[in-house]
C-alpha cells in the first residue's frame, strides 16, 4: 500500500477514506486520480473479493479501456469471457 492517506484526503476531500476498507485506499485513489470516479467499494468479507462501483458518468468504454492496460494484473469477470 502507498499509505499517502493525508495526501489522498487533501486531493479528494469528498471521498470518505475513513469509511473505506484500508486495503482499497490505493485502488480508489488511483481510479479517481485517472478520472474513473468511484461511488462504492468493498474489500469483501474474507478480504478476497474486492468490488468497485463507478459513478454514473463513468462509461463502460472508459472502464474497458482502463482494463486493457492491466491484462496481466487484473482479471475481472465479463471483460475476459
Amino acid at each position: 500500500m502507498l499509505y499517502f492517506k493525508d495526501e489522498f484526503k487533501k486531493e479528494f476531500p469528498n471521498i470518505p477514506f475513513n469509511l473505506i476498507d484500508e486495503e482499497m485506499h490505493d485502488l480508489i485513489y488511483m481510479l479517481n486520480k485517472i478520472g474513473l470516479k468511484t461511488q462504492f467499494c468493498c474489500q469483501g468479507h474474507q478480504k478476497t473479493e474486492p468490488s468497485v462501483m463507478f459513478a454514473e458518468e463513468v462509461t463502460d468504454a472508459q472502464i474497458k479501456e482502463f482494463m486493457c492496460h492491466l491484462p496481466n494484473i487484473v482479471k475481472i469477470g465479463s471483460f475476459y469471457k
